[in-house]
């Protein structure tokens, strides 16, 4: 989990570490993932947030769901 330190809202997040996109078909996958992902606007599909990373890894920030 991850949380915005201005707003207090907390989001969970898929870590992608950049290592693991060294290969073109690996990093068109995530690109893909991405695309779709913020597309897709229904009640039972996870929110995407936001997207953003570092020199290390590729974070992808989603809603959290409750049990």
């Amino acid at each position: 989990m991850i949380t915005n330190i201005e707003t207090k809202q907390i989001f969970a997040a898929k870590i992608i570490p950049k290592t693991s996109l060294s290969k073109n078909r690996a990093r068109q996958k995530l690109i893909s993932e991405i695309k779709i992902h913020k597309s897709l606007h229904h009640l039972y599909v996870v929110q995407f947030e936001h997207v953003l990373e570092d020199s290390e890894n590729v974070y992808i920030l989603l809603e959290i769901c409750s049990n």
